[in-house]
């Protein structure tokens, strides 16, 4: 059995541009995948050099934190509490 962990952030560290085409099912550099309208689940994965340069800065630093953390997954929603590591930024 295999079991693996997941760092939970709040969208609220997430660039507004970058949720919106993420909502829209936009490429963003990395694989993720729609909570229905809550946030995203990442893979915490190496990206390749091509996917590495098209993401944004702040899914590189959630990543990172996430890697730092140990943990395999990372949970982007909006329910959750923000966390001092990461920059965050205004949202409509």
């Amino acid at each position: 059995m295999e079991k693996h962990n997941m760092l939970a952030i709040s969208t609220a560290h997430i660039e507004p541009t970058v949720l919106e085409k993420m909502n829209n099912g936009e490429k963003v550099g990395c694989i993720y995948y729609a909570k229905e309208g809550y946030g995203f689940f990442l893979p915490v994965v190496d990206l390749l050099d091509e996917s590495a340069e098209q993401l944004a800065e702040c899914l590189d630093q959630a990543i990172a934190l996430a890697r730092r953390e140990g943990c395999t997954f990372l949970m982007i929603d909006r329910d959750v509490s923000a966390v001092e590591q990461l920059p965050e930024y205004e949202h409509a």
